[in-house]
């Protein structure tokens, strides 16, 4: 949303600012790191995941 970060995944690492879209596979190890002052959006899905308690059975 604002601001620079730095994404790592086990590769060399990728700098990105506004716009940046990473995706993880779950499970995945990674680390954000924030270059400058900066604010994410962070999306969880599906939410709720599998084994947690908010779960239900459709």
């Amino acid at each position: 949303m604002d601001g620079e970060v730095e994404v790592r995944n086990g590769a060399s690492p990728q700098r990105g600012g506004p716009g940046l879209l990473a995706i993880f596979d779950p499970a995945e190890r990674h680390e954000i790191r924030a270059v400058t002052d900066a604010r994410l959006l962070l999306i969880l899905a599906p939410w709720p995941g599998d084994g947690h308690p908010g779960a239900r059975d459709l």
